[in-house]
């Protein structure tokens, strides 16, 4: 290797390889800290970034694999290692993949913490507020139903959570908002946050723009009348009079193929939103 002698301006210098595609520069510019290291090799740029102003240390970019790391090691050795004591070790952004993970013998992506039990996950910026993570025990936890989704008969803007639904005999596949009791035909209540959303759609996986995801199993907030009663904890819940709610059901017998499930908290009179253990039986 060749090495040619500083050759920019102050506190600037270059170290090349003539013959090759390799070039380094080190050191910074005159004004503010900026690029470390730079190596052009067969058109894959790499940068890495010595910031002293509390920028990225390091920074690689290039036309296909930002970093490709991997390990040979027949011990278990790890092919990219992120570690941030007060911050993120790893963060991928991409137009199609940001974090892939990929091993043939063992762990593709691993993720922990040792101050609490969010291992990974996804909360919104906003307001921090958890989508879905996985605790230090592995257990994955985001909402609290099963929800299929459906079409959603005249358009998805007509409905809205907590709806109760049922088959629609009108559109073959669909779900409406319900208008009588006892109805057999009850599907669900229209979710608020579905912890599992299916959409099996002859073999693919497809969520059409006018359907709606419909709770079939779990706790899910859920319009309720008290036109049959006042409702208490524990009581069995069917379809009511009123559309799109639920009202305590007047007898066991008349509830069978009815019943939307049970409810979680009462409703002593009139109208309300509350927590439905649904389980359609």
């Amino acid at each position: 290797m060749a090495l040619v002698k500083p050759s920019g301006p102050a506190g600037r210098a270059d170290v090349r390889f003539d013959g090759s595609n390799l070039s380094l520069l080190a050191g910074t510019g005159t004004t503010a800290p900026c690029c470390g290291v730079v190596l052009n090799t067969a058109g894959d740029v790499v940068i890495g970034v010595n910031s002293f102003s509390g920028a990225n240390r390091l920074y690689v970019e290039g036309p296909s694999n930002a970093i490709s790391g991997q390990s040979t090691s027949a011990d278990g050795g790890v092919g990219v290692y992120g570690s941030n004591f007060y911050g993120r070790g790893v963060v991928g952004d991409g137009g199609t993949i940001g974090v892939q993970g990929y091993s043939q013998s063992g762990t593709g992506i691993v993720a922990r913490t040792d101050s609490g039990n969010f291992v990974a996950g996804y909360a919104n910026a906003a307001g921090g507020v958890r989508k879905f993570h996985i605790n230090i025990n592995g257990t994955y936890v985001t909402g609290s139903d099963f929800a299929e989704s459906l079409p959603a008969r005249g358009g998805k803007s007509a409905y809205e959570a907590g709806d109760v639904l049922v088959m629609s005999t009108k559109e073959a596949g669909a779900v409406e908002r319900s208008r009588r009791p006892y109805d057999s035909r009850v599907a669900g209540v229209y979710s608020t946050r579905p912890g599992v959303l299916g959409a099996e759609k002859g073999g693919a996986t497809r969520v059409g723009p006018d359907e709606v995801p419909v709770a079939i199993v779990g706790i899910v907030p859920t319009k309720v009348s008290a036109e049959n009663g006042p409702v208490r904890v524990g009581d069995l819940l069917t379809t009511a009079r009123t559309s799109g709610h639920a009202m305590r059901c007047g007898g066991r017998g008349r509830c069978a193929g009815a019943s939307i499930g049970k409810a979680m908290e009462p409703l002593r009179a009139g109208r309300g939103v509350i927590r439905v253990l649904v389980s359609l039986r």
